[in-house]
């Protein structure tokens, strides 16, 4: 039987990659982000943090930043041609906020 999944021949993420860290949506709660970097350098992997990471928005606590600055870190993070990897620690109604916008300029990796 043929494996249908279409991510199925791609490596997984090997020591010496980069990853990036963005919120999307909300703030990572307290406590969390230090962790997860951690876990993910003891992997090997080369992590980057998005800039409003740990912010809140002083208008609205649920996100993480206004949607320029969370869309900005997004882009960034999704432009960045070393990156094999983009994690969103939290989703939620700020994300959807975020596709008011084009992303015409995004692509994916040829190779």
């Amino acid at each position: 039987m043929t494996d249908r999944n279409p991510y199925a021949q791609q490596a997984p993420l090997a020591p010496g990659d980069r990853v990036w860290l963005v919120a999307p949506s909300g703030p990572a709660p307290k406590g969390t982000v230090e962790p997860a970097i951690a876990a993910l350098e003891e992997w090997g992997l080369d992590v980057q943090v998005g800039e409003n990471l740990r912010k809140v928005d002083a208008r609205a606590s649920y996100l993480a930043g206004s949607d320029d600055e969370r869309r900005s870190d997004l882009v960034n993070a999704w432009c960045d041609p070393e990156a094999s990897a983009v994690i969103a620690l939290r989703g939620g109604y700020g994300a959807m906020r975020l596709l008011a916008v084009s992303y015409t300029h995004l692509t994916l990796p040829t190779s």
